[in-house]
């Protein structure tokens, strides 16, 4: 099990994921950190959790498009994506 760490606005974040997966999930933060980015740029004031939930939700909207649309580059990393998704909503969750 290999661990990296994630820093969003500021504050750090180890993720644990599989030996290998180390290039995917630090791909896949660091689409959460632009997207992160992109929406407190958007509403400045709304507190870290909320947007952190903002990501997730739209994150998961693209992971159900693609889906749908059958591509068959993106069914191949799914359930990788998918579990950094979920190690996000534990990260959140855990801030409660």
């Amino acid at each position: 099990m290999a661990t990296i760490t994630v820093k969003i606005n500021h504050k750090p974040f180890p993720i644990a994921c599989e030996n290998g997966q180390e290039a995917l999930v630090e791909k896949a933060a660091l689409k959460l950190v632009e997207r992160y980015d992109q929406l407190k740029a958007a509403s400045p004031t709304a507190p870290f959790e909320y947007i952190l939930v903002l990501c997730a939700i739209s994150m998961q909207n693209e992971i159900f498009n693609l889906k749908q649309q059958g591509n068959s580059d993106f069914t191949k990393d799914y359930e990788s994506l998918e579990k950094s998704l979920k190690e996000i909503e534990q990260i959140v969750e855990a801030l409660k």
